[in-house]
């Protein structure tokens, strides 16, 4: 079916639609965040029948819209079981991203909780799912320095001035009584700025030397200060909240956060906290930075960046979503009610908040699980 978006506002555009066709419609480069949480191949629905082992064949095509919808440097996260994000993983590394850290979402012993005969069980009840947290960089630090090294103004002004003195770099190791220094401060290989005594010591050999040695070292340092900042800049942004490790404790999203049609009967089977997207979000993006969602379900991404931009406008993001809704639950209808306000409240005020604490637990941990 032709993509149809359902809702579109400063931070949040859902479509219903096959998200490789609303993918087709994106910019190339244009998001820095991409957050996948699709099959998990545990037969649930007619889109998870597969096996595990078919995950990444499965997952081929819409890693490959990330790949080309991603900034150079960008971020990843990829939901899955422990055993489908362990199929997943080597297509995704061969893919160029490095793997930073395994998210485990811990539901706690609740979630247990009249699901299973113990009796009955044949291995560990497991309560938990996982997030592989990737990023790729543009640039490694050096290699963007050295990218800039040939046009160095300082670099450059001392090297004429050797030129302009008929010295080889040779000759001004002899002169000196050193050895294989003079690349370091003429030519770009481990090019340095010389010390002040050194310097001295070549305005005597060289003429055309007039600047004062103060003059130098501090236009080099705030050239390397500028660097610094255009580096820091290029790379995946990434923020760790106080007290947040990679394991996240919280139930099943239950009460008011719930996403319910319009009978009060519950959406998804196992809702995500809204608060995880929101961690993710402003963890690993940075205002005016678009995030790529493409199996929207409940749609956290969106819902998550429309209440970051609600709070404040310095930090505002974009995200981008499409559901399918194979199996017809009509997940679009109620969330579109919420980011409308209609009456629908966004999440349980109990659940873990962005640096890891809750209302309910007076600020001392990841909240209840």
């Amino acid at each position: 079916m032709t993509p149809r978006l359902r809702y579109s506002d400063h931070g949040a555009e859902v479509w219903h639609g096959d998200a490789r066709e609303v993918a087709a419609m994106q910019a190339p480069g244009s998001f820095s965040l991409a957050i996948l949480d699709g099959p998990y191949a545990m037969q649930k629905a007619a889109w998870d029948r597969m096996k595990v082992s078919g995950l990444p064949d499965w997952y081929a095509p819409h890693l490959d819209d990330v790949d080309r919808l991603c900034a150079p440097s960008a971020s990843l996260y990829v939901w899955n079981t422990g055993e489908g994000w362990a199929a997943l993983h080597p297509s995704i590394v061969a893919r160029g991203w490095t793997f930073r850290a395994l998210v485990t979402w811990d539901k706690g012993l609740g979630f247990m909780a009249g699901k299973c005969d113990l009796n009955g069980l044949r291995t560990w009840y497991d309560v938990t799912e996982v997030c592989g947290f990737y990023q790729r960089e543009e640039w490694v630090e050096m290699d963007l320095w050295n990218e800039r090294g040939e046009a160095h103004p300082v670099r450059r002004y001392l090297d004429d001035a050797r030129a302009a003195s008929g010295l080889s770099h040779r000759d001004v190791d002899r002169l000196l009584g050193v050895s294989d220094m003079a690349r370091h401060w003429f030519s770009w290989s481990q090019w340095c700025v010389p010390s002040a005594a050194r310097y001295e010591e070549l305005r005597a050999l060289m003429p055309a030397l007039q600047r004062p040695w103060e003059s130098l070292k501090a236009e080099a340092a705030a050239l390397w200060s500028a660097h610094r900042a255009e580096y820091e800049a290029s790379r995946p942004a990434f923020t760790c909240p106080e007290g947040v490790s990679n394991v996240w404790k919280h139930g099943q999203v239950a009460g008011q956060e719930r996403l319910r049609d319009e009978r009060k009967q519950t959406l998804h089977p196992c809702q995500k906290p809204l608060k995880f997207a929101e961690r993710m979000v402003l963890a690993s993006s940075r205002p005016g930075d678009a995030v790529w969602a493409p199996f929207g379900g409940t749609c956290r991404e969106a819902l998550a960046t429309q209440r970051i931009n609600q709070r404040d406008r310095e930090s505002r993001r974009r995200c981008v979503t499409a559901e399918i809704d194979q199996d017809g639950r009509n997940y679009l209808d109620a969330v579109v009610r919420v980011l409308e306000g209609r009456g629908v409240k966004p999440e349980d005020p109990k659940q873990p908040g962005l640096f890891g604490t809750t209302p309910a637990d007076g600020g001392t941990g990841e909240g209840r699980g």
